[in-house]
């Protein structure tokens, strides 16, 4: 079978070019047009045909019989391409015209079929046939009228000038009319009807495009508010992690947390707690608001396991979350927050051990998203990282302080131990390049000893001849070993000369303290000497009598000791 593309190519019939939806009009038009000429054209056609051959017409007879039969193939033969019925229908009308203008002039009904050449070459075809068309049919009334005006064109016989008493010409007239107007009608009732439905569809599909682009900028203004969100969330997690990061007292670091998580994320409170000692209860260390200090003065407590969602998590170590508290089971509903409406709490774990939870609460329904989880538990692992190191500060300041406390005694003890020992009365004194020993203390000397600082002061019975004093305690790990006084003949010192004094003194401090340090260590050398002295000695004999007479001689002799008894336990004593 051949197909409508290898027709079209052998007929050389170039494709018409335009959208599937105007050829599928056009095609409707055309059929439509086919079917009614194949029809209504039968009795034209036999009555043309009958007025052919009566006027001996042959030409005329042989056009209409080709024409009809023309238009019955392609009215019926389906598969003829669209192109080549378009051209043949839109041909058979030029031709019909042509010869109906040239035949019967203004008597004929010539015009008529090339007006409706004109328009079904528009309709079916293109506008580019349709003015062709439009030439073609001035030029065939023009070519008509000088034809019949010059006698160049044979003039129709009276009969068919006077043809309104033949009812056959009627009849062929009227069917003629009734073929073009409904063709006419038809072409423009389906191309305004099909235009009414694509101009419908398009609005349609613009609304629909509408639509879709206001759901399309509602779905970008969503996501760009969740990405604000997301990133303010962001934001104020970093902050509050690199704010916390910068405290060191626990206390301290507690507020600071849960007022910054309050601020940056404007949730109705925010509270922390920590496990006590006997890992029973979680206490609330701090909370956000007069509500939190309130609860913090009744030192609010929630049993570990048993009350509460805090005591949920920091028994099960896995973060909970309640939108809606008045249907969770585990809330503890706190009279200090009445407005609760949503809750979420997460654990504050370091090396897998739970210390105690973050506590956050909104007034809200639904308030807490999986962002927000993930955000403040981020949130909630640094600050237990925060709060483990801000405790083990705080615990190695104590032992460092303790440390300095007991040092600062054992300073203290070892030189009271080691004046008393001494029995020497360490006080110089320079004047006039002249060094003494004896003399009284001075009373910002005295001051300095009392206050255990600096004390600069003036002297001189006589307002106008006043002159300045300087006092330094010298101090060792807090504990003050001494002082250094001067006095000045202006009535004022320098502070450049303060600051030196006081450095002088403080390396003075640490000299002294060395000093004493190796004094004990030639001390203990010496003991030590005198110990293995002895005991060399003792060892020397094998009596007994023998070893304890040489204990007490050495004992005697090397200590310096004015007398010295051993006695051994007899039964008698």
């Amino acid at each position: 079978m051949i197909s409508r593309e290898k027709i079209t190519e052998r007929l050389k019939v170039p494709r018409i070019n335009m959208p599937d939806e105007v050829r599928a009009i056009r095609a409707r038009i055309i059929q439509f047009v086919l079917n009614a000429a194949a029809l209504i054209g039968a009795p034209i056609y036999f009555i043309n045909l009958y007025t052919a051959i009566s006027n001996r017409n042959i030409i005329g007879a042989v056009v209409f019989t080709v024409s009809y039969f023309v238009v019955v193939a392609l009215a019926f033969v389906r598969f003829i391409p669209f192109e080549v019925r378009a051209m043949l229908t839109v041909s058979i009308f030029m031709l019909l015209g042509i010869i109906e203008s040239i035949q019967n002039g203004l008597s004929g009904g010539g015009r008529n079929i090339l007006l409706a050449f004109i328009i079904l070459g528009i309709t079916l075809i293109s506008t580019r046939v349709g003015i062709a068309a439009y030439i073609i049919g001035v030029i065939t009334l023009l070519v008509s009228a000088v034809g019949f005006s010059m006698g160049w064109l044979a003039v129709p016989p009276i009969e068919v000038n006077g043809g309104s008493t033949n009812p056959l010409q009627w009849a062929s007239a009227i069917l003629m009319f009734l073929l073009l107007s409904s063709s006419a009608a038809v072409a423009l009732a389906t191309l305004l009807g099909d235009l009414n439905r694509i101009l419908t569809r398009q609005q349609d599909l613009t609304q629909q495009l509408q639509s879709e682009r206001d759901l399309l900028e509602s779905r970008v203004e969503s996501r760009t508010a969740e990405l604000q969100r997301k990133t303010a969330q962001l934001e104020a997690a970093m902050r509050t992690a690199r704010e916390i990061s910068m405290i060191q007292d626990p206390a301290v670091l507690l507020q600071n947390a849960v007022d910054l998580i309050r601020e940056y994320f404007s949730f109705y409170h925010a509270g922390i707690f920590l496990v006590d000692e006997n890992n029973e209860y979680a206490v609330l260390r701090a909370a956000t608001g007069k509500a939190g200090e309130q609860m913090i003065a009744n030192k609010h407590q929630l049993k570990i396991g048993m009350e509460g969602i805090v005591g949920y998590v920091v028994f099960r170590g896995i973060p909970r979350i309640a939108q809606e508290v008045e249907g969770d089971a585990v809330h503890f509903k706190n009279p200090y927050l009445p407005d609760t409406r949503s809750e979420v709490a997460l654990p504050l774990q370091v090396g897998g051990k739970v210390i105690g939870a973050l506590d956050v609460q909104s007034v809200e329904e639904g308030a807490f998203q999986q962002e927000d989880l993930q955000v403040l538990q981020s949130i909630a692992d640094q600050l237990a990282v925060a709060i483990d190191k801000a405790q083990l500060v705080s615990n190695l300041q104590a032992q460092i302080n303790q440390l300095e406390s007991e040092y600062q005694a054992f300073t203290r003890r070892s030189w009271r131990y080691h004046l008393k020992k001494s029995s020497r009365h360490y006080a110089f004194r320079v004047e006039q390049n002249q060094l003494l020993t004896e003399f009284p203390i001075r009373p910002e000397a005295r001051r300095a000893l009392d206050q255990h600082q600096i004390i600069l002061s003036t002297y001189g019975e006589d307002e106008e001849d006043k002159k300045a004093a300087l006092a330094v305690p010298i101090r060792m790990r807090d504990e003050t070993l001494g002082v250094i006084n001067l006095r000045f003949d202006a009535p004022s010192v320098p502070k450049e000369i303060i600051d030196m004094v006081e450095v002088t003194t403080n390396r003075l401090a640490l000299a002294l303290d060395n000093a004493r340090l190796l004094e004990d260590v030639r001390e203990r050398a010496e003991r030590e000497r005198l110990v293995t002295d002895i005991s060399a000695s003792v060892r020397a004999s094998t009596d007994i009598e023998k070893i304890l007479m040489t204990a007490a001689e050495q004992i005697g002799q090397k200590m310096g000791v004015r007398e010295v008894r051993v006695h051994l336990k007899s039964e008698k004593s």
